[in-house]
């Protein structure tokens, strides 16, 4: 186990909904903003998210997202197509 104190940035991308009742953990997804070979999937971190970017997020269940011209999309019931970072209404 390495004790480094060492500080990545990373953007949320996935959070399981449920912790785990006997080891205290939530599993998280997320994407690093650079590679670190010391960081590799299923690796243990302390996490701190932080005030200033915490926000509000619409949860959608993964089926729901659909590739439309190359980007993540999700239809809604009004007929608007939501991609990331972008809303166009029909």
């Amino acid at each position: 186990m390495n004790d480094s104190e060492q500080t990545y940035k990373a953007i949320v991308q996935s959070l399981i909904s449920q912790a785990d009742v006997q080891t205290e953990r939530l599993a998280v997804r997320a994407k690093l903003d650079v590679q670190a070979a010391e960081l590799r999937p299923n690796v243990l971190v302390r996490v701190l998210i932080s005030e200033a970017t915490a926000k509000s997020a619409l949860r959608i269940q993964k089926s729901a997202v659909q590739s439309i011209e190359g980007e993540d999309s999700i239809l809604s019931a009004r007929m608007a197509v939501c991609r990331r970072r972008n809303t166009i209404s029909l």
